[in-house]
């Protein structure tokens, strides 16, 4: 599980609240907070398009979705990773149909803030799954 922090953090603060919450990460939290935002946000849209997936749709557009999966996997994000992700939930499903009515720039800060990932991988515990399938150069618990 991942922890809800509340006020809102930022490392950018630098400040004693930040560094003390910060030591009591667990280590998916820890791993969470290692990975690119922009992969964030990817991963929750893999979870949206499996769930679509299930849907009873059209030959042609299932293969779009399919290929959009497939553009998806990249630098960090491997094909295993990629597969790892589960469906999106009813509620996950919600939320993002909730940010269909912002642009992509507000979405994009959106998915940035901890509290709104934490909520979509406490939803999803695949993408912290998923994560830990990356292709990282290097042990990243060794830099811990």
């Amino acid at each position: 599980m991942i922890r809800i922090r509340e006020p809102e953090l930022s490392p950018l603060d630098n400040n004693s609240v930040w560094d003390a919450w910060r030591k009591t990460w667990s280590e998916d939290e820890w791993l969470l907070a290692h990975t690119p935002p922009g992969y964030w946000y990817d991963l929750v849209n893999i979870s949206r398009v499996k769930r679509i997936l299930q849907w009873e749709i059209p030959p042609d557009v299932r293969l779009r979705f399919l290929e959009l999966l497939n553009g998806y996997v990249r630098d960090l994000l491997t094909l295993e990773a990629m597969q790892r992700v589960e469906p999106a939930c009813d509620t996950a499903m919600k939320m993002l149909d909730e940010m269909n009515s912002l642009s992509i720039d507000d979405k994009s800060r959106l998915m940035r803030r901890w509290n709104v990932i934490a909520t979509f991988v406490n939803l999803n515990p695949s993408i912290i799954e998923a994560i830990k399938l990356f292709n990282y150069r290097h042990n990243i618990s060794a830099v811990a």
